[in-house]
């Protein structure tokens, strides 16, 4: 599995069944099979970098990612 283009990963977690791996980091998300280390999907297009990201713990098809927002001052 290699690193986002920037070259760094803020996070990565296994899906439940072990055979996917998210990562996050420059405004994207990468599903990775674990197994044979190819990128599987990405889903970019994020206003911030992805701080973190976790697969549900059901069947492992559905994952929630967070990124840090500064609010403007005064808001």
């Amino acid at each position: 599995i290699s690193a986002p283009a920037s070259g760094q990963a803020t996070s990565a977690a296994f899906s439940p069944n072990s055979r996917y791996v998210l990562t996050t980091g420059d405004k994207k998300v990468q599903v990775w099979d674990a197994t044979m280390g190819a990128e599987v999907a990405t889903f970019a297009g994020h206003i911030v970098p992805g701080e973190a990201a976790q697969f549900g713990v059901n069947d492992g098809r559905q994952f929630v990612e967070c990124g840090l927002v500064s609010a403007a001052p005064g808001m």
